[in-house]
């Protein structure tokens, strides 16, 4: 009966530690993810470095791979407009999507950071000139 007990007793530590295991597994992915999210923050900041003064934002991708130790992670960021027609009032808002995906034991998973960017079109707006 004592055995039976322990038998039962020792399955639940088991199963327990198990779980924690995976907890710190989740939590070194997540601490992984939020780092690498301010690096493809960075690659964001860089092409619009890159891009001339006057060129107006424009629908892009960019995908790319991390070099180790994060060589299982692939990073992303797809810019898009939100409305295509170029009358109406949301015309010029963009919505950037940030992405870090990676698969863990046979299942994709990926962090995404949404952002909204205005940037109107200043061909299609008045300008004020002052005379003196």
């Amino acid at each position: 009966m004592a055995l039976a007990i322990m038998g039962i007793g020792l399955a639940g530590l088991v199963a327990a530690a198990s779980r924690c295991l995976a907890v710190a597994r989740k939590a070194k992915n997540y601490e992984n993810t939020r780092r690498l999210l301010g690096e493809a923050e960075m690659k964001w900041q860089e092409y619009l470095l890159e891009r001339e003064e006057d060129e107006p934002l424009a629908a892009d991708t960019e995908s790319w791979s991390f070099n180790a130790p994060f060589s299982t992670y692939q990073g992303s960021w797809t810019l898009e407009e939100v409305s295509e027609e170029s009358d109406d009032e949301n015309a010029g808002l963009f919505r950037l999507a940030l992405r870090i995906s990676w698969s863990d034991h046979g299942q994709d998973n990926y962090e995404e950071v949404m952002t909204y960017l205005y940037s109107p079109d200043e061909s299609k707006s008045g300008t004020v000139t002052s005379r003196e």
